[in-house]
């Protein structure tokens, strides 16, 4: 009953505003763009574009994975996506880059960044198992982790939102007070 109360609210609230982005808006155009491009970077440039050189690569890339996308997306559901934004950022090089963190993360530094980034999430979740807590806490705190690296997969930024840091800082200083509590006891 649920699940089709929530497909109800989807197909009556959430399906038109996401019809009106997809096909007037950008901002679905261009994430969705810039997660083919990260694909590309790792496909063409494994180690990245780096931090100076991207500013010659990258809009070109983009500007092909914007040509995958819409071609995509208009042979899935007849919906040509906006180019309006990407080809701002394309033609000015104003906000050239992936729009969500770890996308811009691996666009600068390839596979590098991925695996930077599973060993933050694979150590963040082997604290959390570890952690002396009990099984809710540890359920909330994995739901956050996951919450926070989809976060930084398709949306936001992790250099200027710092507050995703906290919820990480937080495991990771629990994780090691518990060990040195556990140090000091022996």
């Amino acid at each position: 009953m649920i699940l089709l109360i929530a497909f109800y609210l989807f197909l009556k609230f959430a399906f038109p505003l996401l019809y009106i982005d997809i096909n007037e808006g950008t901002s679905f155009s261009t994430r969705f763009s810039s997660s083919i491009s990260v694909v590309l970077v790792l496909v063409n440039y494994p180690l990245g574009l780096g931090y100076g050189s991207y500013l010659f690569y990258y809009p070109k890339i983009l500007d092909q994975s914007y040509e995958i996308a819409n071609a995509l997306f208009t042979n899935l559901f007849g919906i040509p996506l906006s180019y309006a934004e990407i080809s701002d950022m394309i033609s000015t090089w104003r906000n050239l880059a992936p729009k969500a963190g770890m996308q811009q993360s691996i666009m600068f530094n390839g596979w590098v960044g991925i695996i930077f980034w599973l060993i933050i999430f694979r150590n963040s979740l082997k604290y959390i198992k570890k952690l002396d807590i009990n099984t809710s806490k540890k359920i909330i705190f994995e739901f956050l982790i996951l919450y926070i690296f989809i976060q930084l997969l398709i949306g936001s930024e992790y250099t200027l939102l710092y507050v995703i840091w906290l919820p990480i800082a937080f495991i990771e200083v629990m994780y090691y007070k518990q060990q040195e509590a556990m140090h000091n006891e022996i």
